[in-house]
């Protein structure tokens, strides 16, 4: 064998192998891009999927919004008016009253409806002052939306003043406000 023979026969080795190289490239190539195409579907895949169930879950289905009962509507509107006053008011008492005692020419009536309350009426320390919001027909769907109920377990004197505990209870003590607040449960004929 010659020279030339074994320049032709590494020239043929080093394309052979610079072919290999090549297929191997090629072939690693495709197999990576296949695997990130094939993990990339799996992905969008996935978050198709997690979409759909969150919009299935916040989706509000309209027949079944129909279908509730007038009476349970009106349970749940009370109890969001309740539960927003009990947000908002506090938040608006202090700032509508000083308007109307600096604003407007209500004031008068203000100082004076202020100067009642604080210092002549007594009847929050005797018992007197009328109740007339805990009439309110609001406080029966309040009542029956949780549902609250008042049981009573033993006779008790109307002659004598108690002190009643309430517990488990709660940050806002819904049931005790029912029950003892409101004419709701007819507690006052404990």
């Amino acid at each position: 064998m010659g020279k030339e023979d074994l320049q032709t026969e590494e020239g043929e080795r080093e394309k052979t192998s610079k072919e290999a190289e090549r297929a191997t490239t090629t072939t690693m190539t495709k197999s990576s891009s296949e695997e990130k195409s094939t993990y990339y579907r799996h992905l969008f895949r996935k978050v198709g999927q997690a979409s759909l169930f969150t919009v299935r879950a916040a989706s509000v289905e309209w027949k079944s919004i129909r279908d509730v009962p007038l009476k349970r509507r009106l349970q749940t509107f009370f109890v969001l008016c309740w539960l927003g006053g009990l947000a908002l008011v506090p938040l608006l008492v202090l700032p509508l009253t000083l308007f109307i005692i600096f604003g407007t020419p209500l004031s008068l009536f203000m100082v004076g409806y202020l100067s009642w309350i604080f210092f002549i009426d007594k009847s929050a320390q005797n018992g007197t002052r009328r109740r007339f919001l805990s009439w309110l027909p609001a406080w029966k769907y309040v009542r029956d939306y949780f549902p609250i109920r008042l049981i009573k377990t033993v006779d008790i004197s109307p002659n004598r003043s108690y002190v009643f505990g309430y517990h488990p209870h709660g940050v806002i003590s819904m049931g005790a406000l029912v029950n003892f607040a409101t004419y709701a449960t007819r507690g006052f004929k404990i």
